[in-house]
């Protein structure tokens, strides 16, 4: 009788995939469209996601039982929410620390979001292709954004004063609300008091219907060093006001 490899391979791995199947399974559990997976035993945290792209309404919880032990919500993972184009209202417990990369991206009918106070992290392209969110609020105490975070958000119309002004631990907005074609005015001291950002570049571009930099737009961060392509691809007035940039050493290039 001829040994069959093939065979033998097939029988051995079905049980271990049904098993690793079963363990994950037994990992997560689902609620109101909401799937939450243990991140750690050890620490009793977990992460929270869409169950499918169908969700309309995320209500997602602070504490999770899963297996009998309570696990508290500290992650929204990469692409949790990605393409949930129905999703139309979010809430975000308190417990969450970290926004993963592309985690509400293109979540279209989403109108406004509240970032809780203890968010530390915040990754790419967070809220990314939300073309309908109308306004933005973003707490104090946020330690890094990566780049694009409001990118083609094009139902925003202002970004109000002083709107970035308590994180002075993030180093960069590169990138922050490129896109926002829908966007016409900027209001006086959104990064005033960012004592740590560097890099500014590309924070406006392709927002073409930019018509108003309210005076010290950009002043008040002291270690701005990149202000490449600031506006570019955007209408504005012949000249900044000529405070827009009071207090910031000589950039490495011109806004535009």
């Amino acid at each position: 009788m001829a040994f069959d490899s093939t065979k033998l391979k097939t029988m051995l791995v079905l049980p271990l995939i049904t098993l690793l199947a079963g363990s994950l399974s037994a990992q997560s559990v689902t609620k109101n469209g909401i799937t939450y997976s243990v991140l750690s035993e050890a620490a009793s945290t977990a992460t929270a996601q869409a169950e499918d792209t169908s969700i309309k309404e995320a209500d997602i919880e602070a504490t999770v039982s899963i297996n009998d032990k309570d696990y508290n919500v500290t992650i929204i993972p990469f692409n949790a929410f990605k393409d949930c184009d129905s999703l139309a209202s979010v809430t975000i417990p308190s417990s969450v620390i970290m926004l993963g990369g592309n985690a509400f991206q293109n979540c279209t009918s989403l109108k406004s979001i509240d970032i809780p106070s203890n968010v530390k992290n915040i990754f790419t392209n967070v809220f990314s292709g939300c073309e309908s969110l109308e306004s933005v609020s973003i707490p104090d105490g946020i330690s890094a954004i990566k780049e694009g975070l409001f990118n083609g958000c094009t139902s925003l119309k202002s970004i109000p004063e002083g709107v970035l002004g308590g994180l002075s631990k993030v180093t960069s907005f590169s990138g922050l609300f490129a896109g926002c074609t829908g966007l016409e005015e900027i209001g006086a001291n959104i990064i005033s008091g960012c004592a740590a950002c560097k890099n500014i570049s590309s924070m406006f571009k392709d927002c073409g219907n930019l018509k108003t930099v309210s005076a010290e737009a950009f002043a008040g961060a002291p270690a701005i060093t990149s202000i490449r392509s600031l506006f570019e691809n955007c209408t504005l007035p012949e000249s900044l006001p000529e405070d827009s940039f009071a207090g910031m050493p000589h950039p490495d290039t011109e806004p535009r």
